[in-house]
């Protein structure tokens, strides 16, 4: 039966949690909630369902400022989508779905997208919340050389007829451009938030679709609490050409590794040396792997992980995109539109 819904107050945080909790099979910490849901209007927000005084379902959403085909937009972010197991299959999703519709149409909205399991994003489908596109593509470099079978579990072919990584990229990157190294600077600096407004700027009419990555964006997504990013540039001849940023951690079964969870670069030419020397900077620092997940439309995006040595993964987080205004409705569908990065989803 329908759902009312609410926005979600500063009191129901408690509840959130726990909900969080029971769903996911973790607990995120309260100051990471206090980030990413501060209920206090400025960036995201909440809807909740309440069943008999108790906070049963959750949807979280966010406005960002967007490029839509060179022009400014609006992208709704939708996240941690929740719903009690004892309440599944009572119309709290479609309720939650819904409540973040009628406020995407009427806050002018262009695009909503989100990165839900797999299984959610199937029934989303079903509400109405968009189409799923596919999944992140993953890209991943082995600093040793070994086959991917250690990442994945599955069988697959070492880079090149059991050649090691490091022929590979030769192989591969022969006679590619060479410039100066990448440059690490500092995640809160006045020439990180240079770089990001200037390469901003750029990217309009580079994608058809991808947020605006500009000063205002990169110091509210690299604020997390206890997280530890570093930011790296490349430099041309008209100044910077590209910006990633990456975290070291260490996997599962005792590997350091390098994720790069957001990268942009003007060309071909300077993603290669941006991948390429964020990868080999965290390599010399003792990481096995690095690995990223990026979807580009660019015609040459794919060609350029090659020749900086990755090589495809896997799937990434299921991605579900929903065309709002007739101005997105009217670009080509699916990844052929979008630019998306790890940092864009709700994951990190």
């Amino acid at each position: 039966m329908p759902r009312p819904t609410r926005l979600a107050l500063p009191a129901d945080r408690p509840a959130l949690e726990d909900l969080f909790d029971g769903v996911f099979g973790w607990r995120r910490s309260t100051e990471a909630w206090a980030w990413q849901y501060p209920l206090d209007g400025s960036r995201w927000n909440s809807f909740v369902v309440e069943a008999d005084g108790a906070v049963v379902g959750h949807l979280g959403w966010a406005l960002f400022p967007t490029w839509v085909d060179g022009e400014p937009g609006t992208m709704m972010i939708a996240a941690d989508t929740m719903v009690a197991p004892s309440h599944r299959g009572q119309g709290v999703m479609g309720a939650l779905v819904e409540a973040s519709l009628v406020e995407a149409r009427g806050r002018g909205v262009d695009v909503r997208v989100a990165f839900p399991r797999d299984v959610v994003g199937s029934m989303a489908e079903r509400y109405g919340a968009g189409k799923v596109i596919g999944h992140l593509p993953q890209w991943i470099r082995w600093r040793d050389g070994r086959s991917l079978a250690a990442s994945t579990g599955r069988p697959r072919l070492a880079p090149v007829a059991g050649l090691g990584m490091g022929a590979f990229r030769a192989a591969v990157g022969a006679g590619r451009e060479r410039g100066a190294a990448v440059e690490e600077i500092g995640i809160d600096s006045s020439e990180f938030a240079t770089a990001a407004d200037a390469l901003a700027e750029e990217s309009r009419n580079l994608v058809a679709i991808g947020r605006v990555r500009d000063a205002g964006y990169q110091r509210w997504r690299w604020a997390r609490p206890g997280s530890s990013w570093r930011a790296f540039v490349v430099r041309g001849d008209d100044g910077v050409a590209g910006v990633a940023v990456a975290e070291r951690s260490t996997t599962s079964d005792g590997i350091a590794r390098a994720r790069i969870v957001d990268l942009f670069a003007v060309d071909e030419a300077a993603t290669v040396r941006l991948l390429d020397g964020v990868a080999t900077t965290f390599e010399s620092d003792g990481a096995g792997l690095v690995t990223f997940e990026y979807a580009d439309p660019r015609r040459w995006s794919r060609r350029a992980c090659y020749r900086a040595g990755f090589l495809p993964r896997g799937d990434g987080p299921c991605t579900i995109v929903l065309a709002v205004s007739a101005r997105a409705q009217a670009l080509p569908p699916g990844w052929a539109s979008w630019f998306v990065t790890y940092a864009d989803t709700d994951l990190v």
